[in-house]
Protein backbone atom coordinates (compact mmCIF):
# COMPACT_ATOMS: atom_id res chain seq x y z
CA UNK A 1 0.00 0.00 0.00
CA UNK A 2 1.26 3.46 -0.84
CA UNK A 3 0.05 6.69 0.74
CA UNK A 4 0.07 9.93 -1.26
CA UNK A 5 -0.51 13.53 -0.21
CA UNK A 6 -0.04 16.90 -1.90
CA UNK A 7 0.07 20.53 -0.72
CA UNK A 8 -1.71 21.67 -3.89
CA UNK A 9 -4.18 20.27 -6.39
CA UNK A 10 -2.53 17.75 -8.70
CA UNK A 11 -4.33 16.92 -11.94
CA UNK A 12 -4.20 13.46 -13.53
CA UNK A 13 -1.82 11.77 -11.08
CA UNK A 14 -0.37 8.59 -12.61
CA UNK A 15 1.32 5.79 -10.70
CA UNK A 16 4.00 3.64 -12.35
CA UNK A 17 4.72 0.09 -11.24
CA UNK A 18 8.03 0.00 -13.09
CA UNK A 19 8.93 -3.51 -14.21
CA UNK A 20 6.10 -5.12 -12.24
CA UNK A 21 3.00 -6.29 -14.07
CA UNK A 22 -0.25 -5.52 -12.32
CA UNK A 23 -2.60 -2.66 -11.54
CA UNK A 24 -3.43 0.00 -8.95
CA UNK A 25 -6.88 0.37 -7.40
CA UNK A 26 -6.94 3.91 -8.86
CA UNK A 27 -4.82 5.72 -11.45
CA UNK A 28 -5.08 8.90 -13.50
CA UNK A 29 -6.93 10.78 -10.76
CA UNK A 30 -7.28 14.28 -9.30
CA UNK A 31 -5.55 14.84 -5.95
CA UNK A 32 -7.03 17.46 -3.67
CA UNK A 33 -4.73 19.37 -1.29
CA UNK A 34 -4.12 17.98 2.20
CA UNK A 35 -6.06 14.77 1.57
CA UNK A 36 -4.32 11.42 2.06
CA UNK A 37 -4.87 8.87 -0.71
CA UNK A 38 -4.31 5.18 -0.10
CA UNK A 39 -3.27 3.20 -3.18
CA UNK A 40 -3.12 -0.57 -3.44
CA UNK A 41 -1.11 -2.38 -6.11
CA UNK A 42 -2.20 -5.85 -7.22
CA UNK A 43 0.60 -7.77 -8.92
CA UNK A 44 0.04 -10.43 -11.57
CA UNK A 45 3.27 -12.14 -10.42
CA UNK A 46 5.00 -12.75 -7.08
CA UNK A 47 6.67 -9.55 -5.84
CA UNK A 48 8.12 -8.89 -2.39
CA UNK A 49 6.85 -5.87 -0.49
CA UNK A 50 10.43 -4.56 -0.31
CA UNK A 51 10.91 -4.72 -4.10
CA UNK A 52 7.53 -3.12 -4.76
CA UNK A 53 8.20 -0.28 -2.29
CA UNK A 54 11.56 0.51 -3.91
CA UNK A 55 10.28 0.45 -7.50
CA UNK A 56 6.76 1.87 -7.56
CA UNK A 57 6.84 5.58 -8.41
CA UNK A 58 4.37 8.42 -8.55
Amino acid sequence: MKFLQSDATAVYVMLDSGAFQGYFNDNGFLMNPNKVYSMTFTSWTDVSVEDATKNIQT
